[in-house]
């Protein structure tokens, strides 16, 4: 079976389509997510990393991937 690759899309990429990544691949077993945005922020956004930590899953190494990135 060929694993899938989803893809969350967004304009900022440093809140709800990093949430959505990491919320993916934390419960998937064959297939893996990535995110990414048409305009990326700097940095994911602080909220984004406490709320996430707060329910266990670490994303303070995140960072914005803009959407044409290989």
């Amino acid at each position: 079976m060929r694993n899938k690759t989803i893809l969350f899309i967004c304009k900022g990429n440093s809140g709800r389509s990093q949430m959505a990544e990491a919320f993916f691949n934390y419960v998937s077993r064959n297939e893996r997510a990535i995110s990414a945005g048409t305009m990326p922020d700097e940095t994911i956004h602080p909220w984004t990393a406490q709320i996430m930590s707060e329910v266990g899953i670490e994303m303070y190494q995140q960072k914005p991937k803009l959407l044409n990135e290989g």
